[in-house]
């Protein structure tokens, strides 16, 4: 990843509108910043959520708050709690999606 078009400056995520994306089970309440290619997001999961799709995109997955487990469609599966990172590059051969059973708060580069 090569960061171009990202200008020096902080975020106060409370200030950033929220949109609430329906999950396969559960919500996702995303706040999302985008500078040329590269997108920034916080997004809080609530209890029971599992992802509606499977993504082939590299992410750096940190975690805020709760747990999430990072599943791949060849049944690998990633557990994080607080303070955990996952990373993935883009077009793995096991498309992978989230799932959190207690609900999460991460933040995502991308």
């Amino acid at each position: 990843m090569k960061l171009d078009y990202l200008p020096i400056g902080t975020t106060d995520w409370s200030l950033v509108t929220p949109s609430v994306q329906q999950g396969g089970l559960g919500t996702a309440t995303k706040r999302i910043r985008q500078f040329g290619d590269i997108k920034i997001r916080f997004i809080k999961f609530s209890a029971n959520f599992v992802s509606d799709q499977w993504c082939n995109k590299g992410h750096i997955v940190f975690v805020a708050a709760g747990g999430v487990t990072v599943v791949h469609q060849n049944g690998d599966a990633y557990p994080l709690s607080p303070g955990g990172t996952y990373h993935v590059s883009d077009d793995v051969e096991s498309p992978h999606r989230l799932e959190s059973q207690n609900g999460a708060t991460i933040f995502v580069v991308d």
